[in-house]
């Protein structure tokens, strides 16, 4: 590095401030600096640059310090990944989808065994980015790969545990909702009990938003503590107590809303002549609807034509009760009550209110009648409360058009598995129908969840949009490369 300095210095101050001695130069450059004819310092000096230039670029050798000492790295314990393995590690590598190398190291860690040393500083480096990757990462990196993370910082960093701050404590609003949330998950108690803790510290704002935590599992035992805070002096915490209050049906505001319905809601039979072909009907009408539950989010006034001011309180009010409330009403099981509301057009405008109510209340049994009976309406919700195979024999038939695109975006979120083969083609239709929405990234997302027998139907779609301008073809040409790979992945672990 001395050369090169003094180079530099010489260039910086001229060289008749800082005139470079040959001296300065190592003793093979100076040798074929004097057989260079005689010129100017300046000439001599650019001469110089070039042969110095020119030698750095050949290489250096590193110091070498004979009382360092470095330990080997500990013999690997797992079998390496054979020659066709290693090939497609390399081509999944070079397609920089994180999605395929997730399931190629899951594979093959599940199979026990270690990748090359060859691909270990990059699957290393991939780590840094990603930290998802970093457990499969380090489990097919074996022993080498352990012994390399130890000699780099900035590796060896992913690996130490991280002494985190208690986010309850220390962290920022949102950081502490999320914890909140997490806790409600498993313990409700408990995430309620750290609430009431903190309550009198907190501000009215920050009241609010971790008070929204608890419609994670709210239940009977929230309703003391919730109904106490039904008067705060903050309105933020008043409208999101009467959010969580609406979510728990032992609530007295649930149970008044259901008194109103239950007045306003008549089953009629009429007979036929000689007793012979009756028929059982509803009928609505509003019935005894306290003035002081307006105040409480229902709306007096229909914002359509087709909706009367009546019938829009009465399916709000449908839409805020449990639905179990129409088995009592109706003295009907489910099926059977859904069935009778959705025969008259008088009472069949209800059904999506119904609808809306077993999402809140989480009754998955209630909701699976009116996605029977209602073919108009869509309900891409029903991604939150079905299993997904439901979820998807659901969204199937409804792919095309408009609504294909917002039940995909409730697939891609609400989806832990990989999707069954009739749903995965009706998605690939509807992307290759509308080719500008959709990038690459977008295509290369959908790799966890699409099998890879799709692979022949969207050779299909690939073929058939290639006739056409502006078509999604370089993305289906894309993802096919990429369930190819998926397809070699699993046969190859599988076998």
């Amino acid at each position: 590095m001395e050369p090169w300095n003094a180079l530099i210095d010489t260039a910086l101050l001229g060289t008749s401030r800082r005139p470079l001695s040959p001296e300065a130069l190592p003793p093979a450059l100076r040798t074929a600096l004097a057989m260079a004819p005689q010129a100017t310092a300046e000439e001599s000096f650019l001469q110089a640059a070039a042969l110095l230039y020119n030698y750095r670029q050949c290489g250096l050798l590193p110091l070498r310090d004979p009382e360092a000492q470095l330990a080997p790295a500990n013999p690997e314990e797992l079998p390496y990944i054979g020659d066709a393995a290693r090939k497609l590690l390399h081509a999944v590598l070079e397609t920089g989808s994180a999605a395929l190398l997730h399931l190629f190291l899951d594979r093959c860690s599940a199979a026990g065994q270690i990748v090359g040393p060859d691909v270990i500083p990059v699957l290393l480096d991939a780590a840094l980015k990603d930290r998802s990757l970093r457990p499969p990462v380090f489990a097919c990196c074996g022993a080498r790969g352990a012994w390399l993370r130890s000699l780099n910082p900035e590796w060896k960093k992913m690996g130490e545990p991280v002494e985190e701050e208690d986010p309850w404590e220390t962290g920022s609003l949102d950081q502490r909702r999320e914890w909140l949330r997490n806790l409600r998950a498993t313990d409700p108690a408990a995430a309620r009990t750290h609430l009431q803790a903190a309550w009198p510290q907190e501000n009215a704002a920050a009241r609010a938003a971790l008070l929204s935590a608890l419609a994670i599992n709210i239940g009977d035992d929230d309703l003391p503590w919730l109904t106490g805070l039904a008067g705060d002096k903050s309105v933020k915490v008043r409208d999101e107590v009467l959010a969580l209050l609406k979510l728990v049906s032992g609530s007295e505001l649930v149970q008044r809303y259901r008194a109103v319905l239950s007045r306003s809601v008549q089953i009629q039979v009429s007979r036929g002549v000689l007793g012979i072909g009756g028929k059982t009907t509803v009928s609505l009408q509003l019935t005894g609807m306290e003035e002081e539950l307006y105040k409480t989010g229902i709306e007096s006034l229909s914002g359509t034509r087709d909706t009367s001011d009546e019938q829009f309180v009465l399916y709000q009010l449908a839409a805020s009760v449990p639905p179990s409330f129409w088995a009592e009403q109706l003295e009907r099981p489910a099926e059977e009550a859904i069935a009778l509301l959705a025969k008259e057009k008088a009472t069949a405008f209800l059904l999506p209110a119904i609808a809306t109510a077993a999402l809140r209340f989480r009754d998955a049994d209630w909701l699976r009648p009116v996605l029977a009976q209602d073919q108009k309406s869509l309900y891409s919700d029903a991604w939150l409360l079905l299993p997904q195979p439901e979820a998807e024999h659901y969204s199937t038939p409804r792919m095309k058009g408009p609504p294909g695109a917002e039940l995909l975006q409730a697939a891609l979120a609400h989806s832990r598995q990989e999707w069954g083969l009739p749903f995965a083609t009706a998605v690939l239709r509807t992307l290759s129908a509308d080719p500008y929405n959709y990038g690459k990234p977008f295509y290369s997302g959908l790799l966890p969840f699409l099998p890879a027998a799709a692979a022949p139907v969207l050779q299909a779609l690939r073929q058939d949009t290639a006739r056409h301008p502006y078509s999604a073809g370089a993305q289906q040409e894309y993802l096919l490369h990429l369930l190819g790979l998926k397809e070699q992945i699993q046969q190859h672990f599988n076998a």
